[in-house]
């Protein structure tokens, strides 16, 4: 420390390493890092300089350190200073009562929402005086995502690694004789996406943990573009792990035209129809059923209706312009709009999401070929086929027949 010669600070890079320093000798290395720093605002140099504080938090907290960065965030440019300060807690700023220093002297202000509390998004938002849609974003994100603000303009921002960055960040990558192994390692663990999935992934840019195969889906859908979210399950209780690619994202927080919650259910019903067997599985964003397909050679049209979305007379006309395209027609509705959905187009025609939904479409899977021969005498006999027909339907025709 008593030695000026022993640092060269005029090499291109230099790394002073705090980490784990004693307490007793803190305040004099704080001394030696704040005139080092001083040195810069002494010369006049060709170059200009940059200095990257990380963990900057605990640089606010020693009034020192915080003094030499209030100095080179409000006087650096003036010697072609410039500065990268990174902190995990930003309300840092605001106890050191730099915030209105930082928002005004720094042009560019990146912000990563992963793993971010509830108390720090609030600070940010005003910190970088951000909407609603863009505060939501931040408390979704993933790993590498987050906002970029410059002026005053923010944006969606994703950090992608290169593999050899991925290798280096895992450990894997340890020198050239381990390096084949490392991408091997890699390539190993990458994801996919199921071939029963691929075009409806491709169309609706969405999809589902059950859709895919392999090790690492959050690398491979970061990397793709996708954000993180946790539907409501539609066959059972609690959630499920999905992405939605962030181009579909309105501002609104919508999916394309629908809400979060319609885009999701029913991206949800057709991924479990076309695991279940049915072909031709479509989803209709517009001027049809939500979901259609078909099994065993009967049609199905599926609308999922959500509490207050539509009055009586339009739930009504639904049913009837789907009834003239499909053999059969579900609607599938929640306890909140049960008892609507029943009075509009009857208890047949109705299934709330969850395990209501589930018995309903197993019973299509399980229910078997039934053929009736009724015989008259002196007559042919003829057969009733009542293949796939939904089972309430199915029981009543049975019994009316055998009562005759």
């Amino acid at each position: 420390m008593n030695r000026q010669t022993d640092i060269d600070l005029s090499k291109g890079s230099t790394v002073i390493d705090l980490v784990k320093f004693p307490k007793m000798i803190r305040e004099a290395m704080n001394a030696l890092v704040t005139g080092m720093l001083a040195t810069y605002f002494n010369t006049k140099s060709d170059r200009g300089t940059t200095i990257a504080i990380d963990e900057g938090g605990a640089f606010l907290r020693d009034p020192q350190l915080a003094e030499m960065v209030l100095q080179v965030l409000t006087q650096g440019r003036s010697y072609d200073i410039g500065l990268l300060f990174a902190t995990q807690n930003c309300s840092d700023l605001e106890k050191a009562k730099l915030s209105q220093e930082f928002m005004t002297n720094t042009p560019v202000k990146i912000v990563l929402g992963f793993d971010l509390d509830k108390k720090s998004i609030g600070y940010i938002k005003d910190f970088l005086l951000l909407n609603d849609t863009a505060s939501k974003d931040l408390y979704t994100d993933a790993k590498g995502q987050g906002i970029i603000k410059i002026g005053d303009t923010h944006a969606a921002i994703h950090f992608i690694p290169s593999d050899e960055e991925y290798q280096i960040i895992k450990g894997k990558k340890k020198g050239e004789g381990e390096k084949k192994e490392g991408e091997q390692t890699q390539q190993e663990s990458d994801c996919k996406i199921k071939e029963a999935f691929v075009n409806i992934v491709k169309e609706h840019k969405i999809l589902y943990a059950y859709w895919l195969e392999g090790d690492n889906p959050a690398h491979m859908l970061q990397m793709m573009g996708y954000k993180p979210y946790t539907p409501q399950n539609v066959i059972a209780r609690g959630d499920v792990q999905g992405w939605i690619h962030v181009d579909i994202i309105n501002e609104n927080g919508n999916i394309k035209n629908q809400t979060e919650d319609h885009y999701c259910t029913v991206t949800q019903l057709a991924g479990l129809l076309i695991e279940m067997g049915f072909k031709n599985v479509r989803i209709n964003h517009f001027g049809d059923v939500d979901v259609s397909g078909e099994l065993h050679g009967q049609t199905y049209g599926f609308e999922y209706e959500h509490s207050e979305s539509h009055d009586k007379p339009e739930i009504i006309e639904k049913k009837l312009r789907a009834m003239r395209l499909y053999d059969n027609v579900l609607f599938i509705g929640s306890t909140a709009n049960e008892e609507q959905l029943i009075e509009a187009v009857g208890s047949d025609f109705v299934r709330r999401r969850g395990t209501q939904l589930k018995k309903w479409l197993a019973a299509q899977m399980t229910e078997p070929e039934i053929k009736i021969n009724i015989s008259e005498e002196g007559g042919k006999a003829e057969d009733l086929k009542t293949e796939n027909r939904p089972t309430e339907r199915l029981l009543s025709e049975c019994e009316t027949i055998g009562a005759l």
